[in-house]
Formats: structure tokens, C-alpha cells, sequence
């Protein structure tokens, strides 16, 4: 069954289309990403600016051609944690509905990781299924943290410190200072405490990062200057080479890091941000390594629509 789904963030709005054979087995015939920023300013004013939403609708009008154009024969559109809270999210959901006839979801915090769980690790249900897993999903907007044996997650967190949100409250400085690096920390860190015990206590075995803040690490580690999905998934970052390349980003202001081969340009303002909840995600749980994978909540959607 051939079906396409696509994810409206804070960040990017991206679009995944597969071909559904099984549970365990998707065959990916497109995938396409698009910074479009839904969540600029959002912070501040609690609504979609108009910039955001053309967009990012402007975007939905290039992936309905390729839907047509690829005979998809389900369509499935959610959006996350920018549309959740802002105040005019209607407006966009009626325009999406009236241009292109896409009917947009807003999900919750619990539905986008239930979604973003069972896309990381669908392809671990034939390799192990007899130890637990945690998958890091860094969005935009918010943090998901989900453990659970393959397809079956047992414990969801959802957290407010997407790398856009955070980059917008505290980082004021290019590039930024010791104390905004410092604020940062103790904000991820007192955000995400209340769930640290309650993981370790499923005893995780491997760490899954999802989303464009652990790619774009692992396109920087292979110094990929044509991204490609399929070399980036399943590469393995330890943490010094983590913060090796953190470091790379705090020393350098906004126009020399866009330079760095790997990182695309549009996420280089708030990748300092992303890769700091990673790091700190891992270092309070004894994680040494976390792998990367280009499986996520569009592979989770693509696969309830079987």
C-alpha cells in the first residue's frame, strides 16, 4: 500500500512517502524537508505570523504535487507542538483544507512520541526484542522521550524545550555567552529531572535520536556535503565526538558556522540549542553513545495508515 505523511513542525515541515508492506517493512520511495519555521516568534506573541504560515503552506503546495504525482493511496498530516500552541491555529488548518484538500491534525505531546516511537524502532522488532530501548525526539518546539521494547513503548515524556523554543528565550548573543550556555543547561536539565529516574528504571540499552538536530550531527561527523538519508541512518555518535563538534558550533558566530560541511544553513542558529539537549539528555542518563535514525514519527504515521 502506498501512502504518504507528512509532519508539520516548529522547525521544518517534512514529507515521507512509502510504500507499506508490513509491519516491519517500509519501503521508502521519497523523502523531502523543508525549513519553513512555523514557530518564529511564537514565544513571544502566541500566534502563527503570517510569514510562517505562507510558508509553510507553501510548502504543503509542493508536497501535493508530489502526492499526485506519486499516486499515494493515503494521506495522513499532523502537526506538532507550534500548532498545539498557538492561539490561530484555524486559520491554517481551514487554508490547508480549502487549498489542497489536506485535512491537518493537531496531535499531542503523548501521540506525536507514541508515533515517533513506533517509526524509530519498527525495524528493531526482528533484530531484538528482549531489551529496552529510548528514543530522543528533539523538535522545534518540544522534547520527546519515550523507552519501551520495539513497537511497544512503556513510559512517554513530553517536554517544552524544542531548540527553537530555547534558542528564541535565552540565547541572545552570536555566538552565545558562557551564562546563556550555562541558563541552558540548568533549563534542560530541571525540565527533563522528574522523567531521569523513571527511564533508568526500564533500563534502556541503546539511545535512538531522531529529528534534524541528531542528523545533522551525523551528516557534520561524515562531512556529507550532499545529504543522504541512507548513509546518515544508523551512524553511531559517542559523546566526545558529540561535544567535540558542540564545541565547533559555540566558538564559531552564525555565518561561519552555516560554512561547516554538513550543517545545513537554515538550522545553524538553532542547532547549538538542539545539541545541547542531546548531550545533556545522555549525560544524565550514563548513555556513552546514541545511534541515528532517519526512521521517525513520519515512518510511525506512513505505518498507521497500513
Amino acid at each position: 500500500m502506498k501512502v504518504a505523511a507528512i509532519d508539520i513542525g516548529t522547525n521544518s515541515t517534512r514529507l515521507l512517502i512509502a510504500n507499506i508492506i508490513s509491519k516491519t517493512n517500509v519501503a521508502i520511495l521519497c523523502k523531502e524537508s523543508i525549513i519553513t519555521r512555523l514557530g518564529e516568534g511564537l514565544n513571544e506573541n502566541r500566534v502563527l505570523s503570517g510569514g510562517a504560515i505562507e510558508r509553510t503552506l507553501s510548502a504543503l503546495s509542493s508536497y501535493n504535487e508530489i502526492i499526485k504525482d506519486e499516486k499515494a493511496e493515503r494521506v495522513r498530516v499532523v502537526a506538532t507542538s507550534a500548532m498545539r500552541e498557538a492561539e490561530n491555529s484555524q486559520i491554517f488548518i481551514t487554508e490547508a483544507k480549502q487549498k489542497f484538500d489536506m485535512d491537518v491534525e493537531i496531535i499531542s505531546g503523548e501521540e506525536e512520541a507514541k508515533f515517533s516511537f513506533s517509526g524509530a524502532t519498527y525495524e528493531w522488532d526482528y533484530i531484538n526484542d528482549r531489551f529496552s530501548l529510548l528514543v530522543i525526539d528533539v523538535g522545534g518546539g518540544s522534547t520527546e522521550l519515550i523507552v519501551g521494547k520495539p513497537l511497544k513503548p512503556s513510559r512517554i515524556f513530553s517536554f517544552n524545550i524544542g531548540c527553537v523554543r530555547l534558542t528564541e528565550e535565552l540565547i541572545h548573543n552570536d555566538p552565545p555567552t558562557p551564562n546563556e550556555l550555562r541558563s541552558l543547561k540548568k533549563l534542560i536539565r530541571s525540565a527533563t529531572q522528574r522523567a531521569i529516574p523513571k527511564i533508568l528504571s526500564e533500563k534502556p540499552r541503546k539511545a535512538i535520536a531522531l529529528a534534524g538536530t541528531a542528523t545533522t550531527l551525523a551528516a557534520i561527523k561524515q562531512h556529507m556535503e550532499i545529504y543522504d538519508y541512507k548513509k546518515i541512518h544508523n551512524t553511531v555518535l559517542n559523546l566526545i565526538e558529540t561535544e567535540a563538534i558542540f564545541e565547533q558550533f559555540i566558538n564559531l558566530p552564525l555565518e561561519r558556522r552555516k560554512m561547516i560541511v554538513g550543517l545545513e544553513p537554515g538550522r545553524a542558529d538553532v542547532v547549538i540549542a538542539g545539541t545541547l539537549i542531546i548531550l545533556e539528555i545522555l549525560k544524565l542518563l550514563a548513555f556513552n553513545e546514541f545511534v541515528v535514525s532517519e526512521n521517525d514519527i513520519l515512518n510511525g504515521l506512513a505505518l498507521s495508515l497500513f
